[in-house]
């Protein structure tokens, strides 16, 4: 968009900030091939900046330190872009399905999609020491905010048992649709992932009863 500077010129600030996205997505790219090569502990910042082409002291600037830069990876990794997350809010997807069947297909659905993209990068944090621990325990939160924004519109819905509890439910939920019980069924198990994905479906709909 075309501002105005304090001499009157007028110049267009959209480049510099395409510029500004660009280096920002090669560093993301940057930090999570590194992170799958070398784990999070022997990945430094330095050799982030390094291979994306950017400062050391730009990505401190623009992201900030490495618990930071790992939060973004991970945020860009589960929506398969870099756009903000809007946490607390039921997919359109999912509010479109009719049928609490529809719906929780749907979301198994979308749950693994994004394990697919999450498991190896969430197998790196779970051995990363402090910092990426707390990146996990985020994650973890924002996934249980999530799902208690699910249940509670399922409930609204009469799609619920009557004496289901929604914030019950959620923590069952929650316990069931995180990337490391994904790897352990499909990498450690063998499971296909349409096997993975119905499975989760099924036990989710029993666990909502």
């Amino acid at each position: 968009m075309p501002t105005s500077t304090a001499s009157g010129r007028r110049y267009d600030s959209s480049g510099r900030r395409d510029q500004a996205r660009i280096r920002r997505a090669a560093a993301l790219d940057a930090c999570l091939a590194l992170f799958l090569e070398r784990g999070f502990a022997a990945t430094t910042m330095n050799a982030v900046a390094e291979r994306a082409g950017v400062s050391a002291e730009l990505l401190y600037k623009a992201i900030g330190p490495k618990a930071a830069l790992a939060k973004a990876v991970w945020d860009a990794t589960r929506t398969g872009d870099d756009e903000p997350l809007t946490e607390g809010f039921v997919p359109r997807e999912i509010s479109a399905a009719v049928g609490i069947q529809a719906k929780l297909e749907t979301y198994a659905g979308l749950v693994t999609s994004v394990n697919e993209r999450l498991a190896p990068l969430a197998a790196v944090l779970m051995d990363g020491g402090a910092d990426a621990a707390q990146v996990v325990a985020e994650t973890d939160a924002e996934r249980l905010t999530g799902l208690r924004t699910f249940a509670c519109h399922l409930a609204a819905e009469g799609l619920l048992s009557p004496d289901a509890d929604p914030l019950t439910v959620a923590d069952a939920w929650w316990a069931l649709t995180g990337p490391h019980l994904f790897a352990r069924l499909t990498s450690d198990r063998g499971w296909p992932v349409p096997q993975y994905q119905h499975w989760l479906a099924t036990v989710l709909e029993l666990s909502a009863k």
